[in-house]
């Protein structure tokens, strides 16, 4: 009953998959919804975003569950907060920027609520996407490279529900995670030593992640995905012409194809499951939907009606005449099931 590109994920883990990741492992999530088809929320928030995808993301609050029954029908739910991302994630160092959003943290009891409709006998399998672009929020101790300030006080953010507590009620079967330029910001203008140590300062809160989940309690499978490729064509992208250009953006593949690297082995030493994809992405020139992202997929666009309706839009916004439509019929880019 499950569509054929969706198999291989569902064949490697469990009951309940989790994304924590960006924008670029979120667009995965909706992309695999759209394989799914699930029957959607009549007042979606997420329908009012903006067009941009600088900015679409941050609209409405960037978390979802999808439920399928054993038939694979499936229904798709926005959640109403942050569960693993604090608000205010500002660390001190100056090479990292500040909190993405503003979007409020959810509580324990809303966590227990998720984890209550996941475990419903009804429910067959069971999909989360999580906001975590930078650090997973609540450590159950203080990450030492970065301590967080809120923004402009210096001051620690009130503390919130910690990790331990959070899957104490429970947590999911398989998490697939990514990490890449919310935290490490291009830095190859940077002398070589200082480089190194920009370098480490991010592998080594990458590894607190991971840490962290295991000393919470998440004794699951794990797939950690490495930075993307970028589609260096300015004449396509207005992103990669606003952002210096194509010299610039080959000297900042030459930057995260180290960074993958980098990336690839620290995750292997950690006897974990890593996904090059930086290396996948690259194999498929002029596919993404702004030289950045793998497409641009909306929550709930996978009707003919909603397709229809988004295509139509997005022409009208000049600057991003490719973002949609494209790579619904061409799933080759981007299939979810080969990831696993």
């Amino acid at each position: 009953p499950f569509p054929a590109s969706v198999k291989n994920l569902l064949a490697a883990t469990g009951k309940w998959t989790s994304f924590f990741g960006d924008s670029v492992l979120l667009e995965q999530f909706l992309h695999m919804n759209s394989l799914l088809a699930p029957q959607c929320p009549t007042d979606l928030q997420a329908a009012t975003s903006s067009m941009d995808p600088g900015v679409y993301f941050q609209a409405a609050v960037p978390e979802y569950l999808t439920l399928c029954d054993s038939e694979g029908r499936c229904t798709f739910n926005e959640l109403p907060c942050l569960h693993f991302s604090r608000p205010f994630d500002c660390p001190q160092n100056s090479l990292i920027p500040c909190g993405h959003n503003a979007h409020r943290e959810c509580s324990v009891q809303e966590w227990e609520q998720l984890v209550q409709r996941v475990a419903d006998p009804g429910v067959a399998r069971a999909f989360t996407f999580h906001w975590v672009p930078k650090r997973v929020g609540g450590f159950d101790a203080e990450e030492p490279l970065w301590p967080t300030a809120m923004p402009g006080s210096g001051k620690q953010p009130p503390p919130g529900p910690t990790l331990s507590q959070k899957f104490a009620v429970g947590k999911p079967d398989y998490i697939i995670m990514n990490n890449c330029l919310h935290t490490y910001p291009y830095s190859f203008n940077l002398p070589e030593p200082l480089w190194q140590q920009h370098l480490g300062d991010f592998l080594g809160m990458v590894s607190w992640n991971i840490k962290s989940l295991k000393a919470a309690g998440f004794t699951g499978g794990f797939q950690f995905q490495t930075c993307t490729k970028l589609d260096c064509n300015a004449t396509q992208y207005a992103y990669i012409a606003q952002s210096g250009g194509e010299a610039i953006c080959r000297r900042k593949n030459k930057e995260l194809s180290a960074v993958k690297t980098a990336q690839i082995q620290m995750i292997t030493e950690l006897g974990l499951s890593v996904m090059d994809a930086f290396s996948i992405t690259g194999q498929y020139p002029d596919k993404t939907s702004d030289g950045l992202h793998p497409c641009f997929i909306r929550p709930c666009s996978w009707t003919p009606q909603t397709v229809a309706r988004d295509r139509q839009q997005d022409v009208a916004s000049a600057q991003y005449t490719r973002l949609r439509g494209k790579l619904q019929a061409d799933e080759t880019a981007y299939q979810i099931g080969s990831f696993v």
